[in-house]
């Protein structure tokens, strides 16, 4: 899908730690700032929003699912019912579905279909990768975007957008992992085919080796920064 950039803003993250909202009020504040500068620049009024995240402790489940063509060729109907059979895991009471992305279909014998559509075969299997993280964590991103008056359109792990936003369609198509470097959290994502299929995020990030260098050598933490930036 085209599209340009027609507004853009920064501004420093304030209640948050480790990928997660520590203090509501701040986020608010934050998220206020950087869409007035935005909308100025744009020239429009934002309302819906794409919010994507790295904590939340996220998880990676491999699923199945198959059901018999009704048919002689494969259809929508067919395809959803076999995302419907799938052997969801109990992944518990306090954690919520954020990505559920189909990665592979399997038509009788033949393997490694993205569209199998129009197909003819008798028994469709597709492979689904299924991600969760903490509903707590989601909760507050939900309040925090109606607090500060936007609708939310939708919620992402962070690392999945850098990868498909970064990575050209060879490095999707063949196999690669994406490193996204946050802060105070780091994630990970494994795409194959130009499907995600696996992720995860680890508490390590940038301002960890800022530390290592304000305590090394007796510097103030601004300073670290710079020089881990220059160097």
């Amino acid at each position: 899908v085209a599209f340009r950039i027609i507004g853009v803003a920064t501004t420093r993250s304030r209640g948050m730690n480790l990928g997660e909202i520590e203090k509501i009020e701040d986020v608010e504040k934050a998220i206020r700032t950087v869409v007035q500068t935005a909308q100025k620049m744009a020239g429009v009024l934002l309302e819906d929003v794409l919010v994507c995240f790295s904590g939340g402790y996220p998880k990676s489940y491999g699923v199945v699912g198959t059901t018999k063509i009704t048919g002689q060729q494969v259809t929508e109907v067919d395809i959803g019912t076999a995302l419907t059979n799938c052997d969801i895991p109990d992944y518990g009471p306090f954690r919520q579905v954020i990505h559920a992305l189909p990665v592979n279909f399997a038509l009788d014998d033949r393997t490694g279909l993205e569209d199998p559509r129009g197909q003819a075969g008798e028994e469709l299997t597709v492979d689904l990768h299924l991600m969760t993280a903490d509903k707590n964590m989601v909760d507050n991103v939900i309040q925090v975007i109606r607090g500060s008056h936007l609708d939310l359109a939708g919620l992402c792990f962070s690392p999945y957008l850098s990868g498909m936003s970064s990575l050209t369609e060879d490095e999707l198509n063949l196999g690669t992992a994406c490193i996204d470097l946050g802060a105070g959290i780091s994630g990970v994502t494994i795409f194959l085919k130009k499907q995600m299929i696996f992720g995860a995020s680890v508490r390590m990030g940038g301002s960890h080796i800022t530390q290592d260098i304000t305590k090394a050598f007796s510097i103030s933490f601004d300073a670290a920064e710079r020089i881990k930036n220059l160097h």
